[in-house]
């Protein structure tokens, strides 16, 4: 599995972390059972509001996760 994690908006915090995963082919994952991992290794502010999981990850010229692209992705999703 593939993940990142990247900060939204929030009225409240500030930010929230927001994370999209991708699986590898055939494989499925629960969200619940990201939650439940991710509340097991941090703290709780840290754990993503939400997961959504993706095709393939936007990936930059030097083969790393492109979090502004990941960002853009939150924002057409949420002008939709």
């Amino acid at each position: 599995m593939l993940a990142s994690v990247i900060g939204i908006p929030d009225a409240k915090f500030g930010e929230l972390p927001f994370a999209y995963f991708v699986t590898t082919p055939g494989k499925q994952v629960d969200t619940e059972e990201l939650v439940a991992h991710c509340r097991s290794k941090l703290a709780e502010f840290k754990v993503p509001a939400h997961f959504v999981q993706l095709s393939e990850m936007p990936l930059g010229s030097t083969a790393k996760i492109d979090k502004k692209a990941l960002l853009q992705i939150w924002k057409d999703t949420q002008n939709a």
